[in-house]
């Protein structure tokens, strides 16, 4: 059987990155850090709600496997969308 690396390398993205999101950062991000250090982090306001805020599954809680979940479903959201783009691309031309 002969493996497909079109249609296989965005899932095996996914799998890799599943199996490094573990190793997240817990620090802030670049403009959370910026905002804190220059003292304006207070003067932030509330946005839309997000359906996984802080990167992580609300009913998981707030631990690693809620962190693999909440990626995986990033991940794998990006790819459909990514594949859906890439057939309406190829249907018009």
């Amino acid at each position: 059987m002969k493996i497909q690396w079109k249609k296989a390398w965005p899932w095996l993205l996914v799998i890799g990155l599943l199996l490094l999101s573990p190793f997240a950062s817990t620090f802030p991000d670049g403009l959370e850090r910026v905002a804190h250090d220059l003292g304006f982090i207070a003067a932030e306001q509330e946005g839309m709600a997000s359906p996984m805020p802080d990167y992580t599954v609300p009913f998981l809680g707030e631990g690693g496997i809620s962190t693999v979940v909440a990626g995986a479903i990033g991940a794998i959201l990006l790819v459909i969308i990514f594949l859906a783009v890439d057939r309406l691309i190829k249907a018009h031309r």
